[in-house]
């Protein structure tokens, strides 16, 4: 069957013929079994030596969220005050670690003799996100 505005058309919902009405555009796609779908990637992510209890995945969908985003923007801001830097990059950790987060901060200070300092926290940031996305 045509649809002259464009749209699915086909023998079954199983096989759908999908037509581009303004690029005259044809293509047949299979739907897709379940058993064909892959699962995501449930390796835990370790960074600087502290192993997370949620998978990188996970973490990468957290970083992807438009409050990290926001957050992101202000650390990038020249005109931010180093304060608004460092309350963005307590929150983004916070959001991006979740439950991880104290624990991260408990591993952290006693790989430094008991000290956690910014410069360490910051290190793992940068860390953090070379391991999720390291061509970035």
């Amino acid at each position: 069957m045509t649809n002259p505005v464009g749209g699915v058309v086909g023998p079954s919902p199983a096989h759908r013929t999908i037509l581009g009405p303004r690029l005259g555009l044809l293509m047949t796609t299979a739907k897709k079994a379940p058993q064909d779908r892959k699962p995501k990637a449930t390796e835990n992510l370790q960074v600087a030596g502290v192993t997370l209890s949620v998978p990188a995945d996970v973490v990468k969908e957290r970083l992807a969220d438009w409050d990290v985003a926001e957050m992101m923007a202000v650390l990038q801001d020249e005109d931010a005050q180093p304060g608004e830097r460092l309350a963005a990059s307590v929150k983004v950790l916070k959001f991006v670690l979740a439950d991880d987060y104290a624990q991260v901060k408990a591993d952290l200070r006693a790989a430094n003799d008991g000290k956690l300092t910014e410069t360490v926290m910051s290190e793992f940031m940068a860390s953090l996100f070379e391991a999720i996305a390291p061509n970035s």
